[in-house]
């Protein structure tokens, strides 16, 4: 990127031309959306509030960073990740957004740089990758409480209550998405009130600074109480293991653009939204393990997914222990929410595009909800909700790592095939330029594509879903008319 200008005040002289908000290019947008300025209801508070809670949710999962390659490695890490990944996929994000300020995002994105088959490959392996990751949060949320009070033994006892979970946190997306975004809102607020206590009181009583500098090694050093109280040994970072929760971590900042059709000023609210989640995550995420890593009791090479919780009844007891649970249960609900609104929403905006059935773009007549494509949603999940979550995540990754990549993709492409389109925003720098600012981005997604190929059962999922993409891009294309609406 053109170091002349930085992000910040790229982002400060957004100049918002009237024409682009209320009488949108034909040429750059679809027909349906013409009308579609009596659903722009979302503001920037309610874009930030999402995009929190498709990035992060608070800084839970992030333990592991840690744990996998010791402090002064993982916090290294939680800066340079959104230094390399967060901040070139924010900026092409917020200019794509302003360019195509539609419903659909990166889909129409794809669908104008490259055409209805990679559109409907990459919305498809999106929708996927999107429903199956949100099938995680009900068993988390689950966990939440089986953890500290016992689990349930039988397995169709446990199918039912992440049912059930699912089935009720999907109810937002039926009333509204004005709902959805007062909801995300208010539940980022409760969940960071516990996460401040934590860190201002683990900072006050931390005894072992010295522990930021210490890196994961071979072996463990165990007290006579059987606890973990050091590592010797020769370095031992756990890199795959790392990488992956650092991507899974930061990855999602690309799907808040499907609500571009939903936002009362996208020039004003994307670029600004954006930015400021993109910092609020990088603090929600390095303060809670900063002063953790500096109190290190339980030691930092013992945390798990879930750990905070424990850290926090070290540090202030029981009370402060339950508090972040409910913050837990409250995060996996919230993110849960958030993702099933992305998933409906892009399926929604493939229905009017035709990359999948119209059916899927029918709304409600009464809350102007897409509500066959949340059911579809919904159904996905619940048949796929006994998943084991480390299969998952590593296939929802190399799933979200070639979304991604197709998107950086179609930002190149559309900087000179649709050089004339106007651009409210546009990140500084030549296509060379742009180019040099995506290669360790790209890098980084390439790797985390790869290794899912080591272990069998993922890689057969993402083969098999590949598989069945491909087919039904080649099946499944626009109308004449559909195409001739979008000018392509």
């Amino acid at each position: 990127m053109n170091k002349s200008t930085s992000p910040g005040q790229q982002f400060r002289n957004i100049e918002t031309p009237k024409a682009m908000i209320e009488a949108p290019t034909e040429s750059i947008l679809p027909s349906f959306n013409s009308g579609i300025l009596a659903r722009r209801i979302l503001t920037t508070t309610s874009l930030v509030s999402m995009s929190f809670f498709f990035i992060c949710g608070g800084p839970f999962g992030s333990e592991q960073i840690i744990s996998s390659g010791g402090p002064m490695i993982g916090l290294i890490g939680l800066f340079v990740t959104p230094l390399v990944m967060s901040l070139p996929t924010g900026l092409m994000t917020a200019e794509l957004s302003t360019a195509f300020p539609t419903s659909g995002g990166f889909v129409v994105w794809v669908l104008h740089a490259f055409g209805p088959f990679w559109a409907s490959l990459v919305g498809y392996l999106s929708w996927v990758s999107g429903v199956i990751d949100n099938a995680i949060y009900p068993s988390l949320a689950l966990a939440t409480f089986t953890d500290v009070y016992g689990g349930l033994e039988n397995k169709v006892a446990v199918y039912a209550v992440r049912s059930a979970i699912a089935l009720v946190l999907s109810v937002p997306n039926f009333i509204g998405l004005k709902l959805v975004g007062n909801v995300t809102a208010v539940g980022f607020v409760l969940i960071m009130v516990p996460f401040v206590v934590l860190v201002i009181w683990a900072f006050a009583i931390a005894d072992d600074w010295s522990a930021l500098g210490e890196l994961r090694r071979s072996e463990s050093v165990i007290d006579a109480h059987g606890d973990v109280i050091g590592m010797t040994g020769n370095v031992d970072i756990e890199w795959s293991l790392l990488l992956q929760t650092l991507f899974w971590n930061y990855s999602g900042t690309i799907a808040i653009s499907v609500f571009c059709g939903e936002v009362k000023n996208p020039n004003h609210s994307y670029p600004r939204a954006l930015l400021y989640s993109t910092v609020l995550i990088i603090l929600t995420y390095t303060f809670p393990l900063l002063a953790s890593s500096a109190f290190n009791r339980p030691h930092w090479s013992t945390w798990d997914e879930g750990d905070f919780a424990s850290i926090a009844k070290f540090v202030g007891g029981v009370p402060l222990a339950t508090c972040i649970l409910i913050a837990t249960f409250m995060s996996n609900a919230g993110m849960f929410i958030t993702e099933m609104c992305g998933d409906s929403y892009q399926l929604a905006a493939m229905g009017e595009i035709g990359l999948v059935p119209t059916c899927f773009a029918t709304r409600n007549n009464r809350f102007d909800t897409p509500h066959w494509s949340i059911c579809a949603s919904i159904g996905f999940i619940l048949i796929i909700t006994t998943f084991n979550f480390d299969e998952i995540l590593t296939m929802t990754n190399a799933l979200t790592a070639i979304r991604q990549i197709c998107s950086y993709a179609s930002f190149i492409k559309l900087r000179y095939s649709h050089a004339e389109t106007i651009r409210p925003f546009k990140v500084p720098g030549s296509i060379p330029v742009l180019v040099a600012m995506l290669v360790i981005p790209v890098a980084f997604l390439l790797f985390i594509t790869q290794d899912v190929f080591h272990s069998l059962f993922p890689s057969l999922l993402v083969i098999s879903v590949l598989i069945i993409g491909i087919a039904y891009a080649k099946w499944k294309k626009p109308t004449h008319e559909q195409l001739s609406r979008l000018q392509l």
